[in-house]
């Protein structure tokens, strides 16, 4: 009798995680081909090319052409004196840091890792909220 009522429990909890799915596949499916639309946009509005199309290349230029004016102009300008390698070395090697640091900062946020983790809720409550 036990392992009858078990079964009958595995039973109705198995048709309950159904109905959930198909209800889950029903607000996907308006949303799917919505998504899809979208995402065929973006990439045409994009081109083939990665890294977001050409959004990115205005400021990567002007951070590099800055970066590289510090770095191996400025030097020239360093009076001379006891300390003047150091002074260069220090120049330099700080040019080289915020540059790479300001590069990897940028690439990151063109092709984040994960987006926002937000639960199913917050996600129709916003939805219902902005239309």
């Amino acid at each position: 009798e036990r392992e009858k009522g078990r079964e009958k429990e595995r039973e109705k909890e198995r048709r309950e995680r159904e109905r959930e799915r198909e209800k889950g596949r029903e607000r996907r499916g308006e949303k799917g081909e919505k998504r899809e639309r979208e995402g065929s946009r973006k990439e045409r509005e994009r081109g083939a090319g990665g890294m977001g199309g050409h959004s990115a290349t205005v400021p990567v230029v002007c951070f590099t052409i800055l970066w590289g004016l510090v770095g191996c102009v400025l030097p020239w300008f360093v009076p001379k004196g006891p300390n003047r390698g150091v002074t260069i070395t220090m120049i330099v090697t700080t040019a080289v840091c915020c540059y790479l640091f300001w590069l990897i900062a940028i690439m990151s946020q063109m092709n984040p890792l994960f987006g926002p983790q937000l639960k199913n809720d917050t996600i129709w409550y916003l939805r219902y909220f902005w239309e």
